[in-house]
């Protein structure tokens, strides 16, 4: 044996000896062996399988959900001539039991977790178990593996490390000879999150590309940390989160330019709480900016540019839905604290601001009426803001509807309890919205006339605009309610 080759080793072994001894000492060293990842899997998935499946029945008993999308379903109706159309929140075939699918079965995953990997044949120590290529390959009809697979997986050094965390395990995908570690499962008894490391998952994905020779012309930067959490609050009560837990950055150099996206931490994210009585929604995106290239964004833009940029100044809201109730609140509803922007270079296209003087955030009411839909009570009112430039894009050429050139509209609905219940088509009436107490304003800077709606009225569409109306405004009229 080479004597360099050999002194090597033993300086190896005698490196590690010492530092295992050192942390055996001090307690340091929480790597599980195969015998503590058994006792802990299957101590804990089933717990939080068991707690979810009894909190994911509330769902089906949320009748605020119909509410809603009774009153959506009429809006568009009753305004079916204007081109915008509001997204129904409720699609057929959504219920409890979509989710319950994805729960079962826990027991046959332990099974063969603990078959494939997490057994005496595949630990390494520390931890660490090697996912071996007999797990991965494919064998023939005799029973023979594929030998390029078994080289690949060998190259690869893909392997699971348990490590004991709390009265669970953590549980993390290490890749490669420098163990780049681009996902952690943190198991707990009342927790279960799957951890994504955006810098660790460019380097695995890097010397995964080099072993199969492929170019994995990964961005230049990745960085930041996101996290999907089952969380067990108590019995019949269970969450389902999303966080960003450090700052989501990625920067990439193009042919034809620089691309970047760029969110702010926030932690959770997202939420769902499910409890015995009621759900609890609950989202707040931190301001988000996407920054790409002109020439791919355009999408056949005769307009020269540089850069494509659009910042989002966040968006939140949250509500608790009971099965009893006979109203729901939307509370914390915003899109940041600050204006949404899309802008060509320098140039604002487009600019949004909700609530600007009124906190930038409303809560809205919603309470059933007798045709099926509901009424919405803003607090402290609603007032939004949406300015639109899009002369460049004409001077060069593009095809652009008058009423986006450089017009600002606003829609205001403000007052003491301010009051609106939309109401859909029937025999007797086209459908609108009928102000009960308040006053609505739509306004446009290039309109002559703003559109008020005091209470008692209706607002309408008008099928008759005369040639001389606005392009937007001139389909919009009030009305004497039916």
């Amino acid at each position: 044996m080479n004597q360099l080759y050999s002194s090597t080793i033993f300086a190896t072994f005698l490196t590690s000896t010492v530092l295992s001894v050192g942390l055996a000492a001090c307690g340091g060293n929480d790597g599980a062996g195969p015998d503590d990842t058994e006792t802990r899997l299957r101590s804990t998935l089933p717990e939080i399988v068991q707690a979810t499946e009894k909190s994911l029945e509330v769902l089906d008993a949320m009748p605020a959900m119909d509410w809603i999308s009774e009153s959506l379903d009429a809006l568009n109706l009753s305004f079916a001539s204007l081109p915008i159309e509001i997204p129904s929140l409720i699609e057929d075939g959504t219920s409890a039991l979509a989710f319950k699918k994805a729960a079962d079965g826990e027991e046959d995953i332990v099974e063969q977790l603990l078959e494939l990997v997490f057994n005496e044949e595949s630990y390494e120590g520390d931890g660490y178990f090697r996912l071996r290529p007999e797990v991965v390959c494919e064998k023939d009809l005799a029973g023979n593996i594929d030998q390029q697979c078994v080289k690949e997986v060998n190259r690869a050094e893909i392997r699971l490390r348990a490590v004991l965390a709390g009265d669970g395990l953590d549980i993390s995908l290490a890749i490669g000879p420098d163990r780049s570690e681009p996902l952690i499962l943190e198991l707990r008894s009342d927790r279960l999150s799957a951890v994504i490391d955006l810098a660790e998952g460019k380097d695995a994905i890097a010397h995964l590309a080099e072993i199969s020779g492929e170019d994995a012309d990964l961005p230049e930067v990745m960085e930041g940390v996101l996290a999907f959490s089952l969380v067990v609050n108590g019995d019949k009560d269970v969450s389902l989160e999303t966080a960003v837990r450090q700052p989501v950055r990625v920067e990439a150099a193009l042919p034809q330019g620089a691309i970047s996206f760029s969110s702010e931490a926030k932690e959770p994210m997202a939420s769902i709480r499910l409890q015995e009585n009621q759900v609890t929604f609950r989202l707040d995106v931190g301001k988000t900016v996407l920054s790409v290239p002109w020439q791919l964004a355009g999408d056949g833009s005769l307009a020269q540019g540089d850069t494509f940029r659009m910042e989002f100044a966040g968006i939140s809201v949250m509500t608790t839905l009971r099965p009893d109730d006979q109203s729901a609140t939307i509370r914390n509803i915003g899109l940041g604290d600050g204006t949404t922007s899309i802008k060509l270079d320098d140039h604002a296209l487009f600019a949004l601001d909700l609530n600007a003087d009124l906190g930038r955030r409303f809560d809205v009411t919603i309470t059933p009426t007798a045709n099926g839909a509901a009424s919405f009570l803003v607090e402290p009112g609603f007032d939004l803001s949406m300015a639109f430039d899009l002369r460049p894009l004409a001077l060069a050429g593009d095809q652009i509807e008058e009423f986006m050139l450089n017009e600002t509209y606003r829609i205001a609905f403000t007052g003491n309890d301010a009051t609106a219940a939309p109401y859909a088509p029937d025999t007797a009436n086209d459908g609108g919205i009928r102000i009960e107490s308040g006053t609505l304003t739509i306004s446009s800077t290039a309109a002559t006339d703003d559109i008020v709606v005091t209470a008692g009225q209706c607002l309408v569409e008008n099928p008759t605009p005369p040639a001389e109306a606005h392009a937007v405004l001139g389909f919009l009229t009030t009305a004497a309610c039916p």
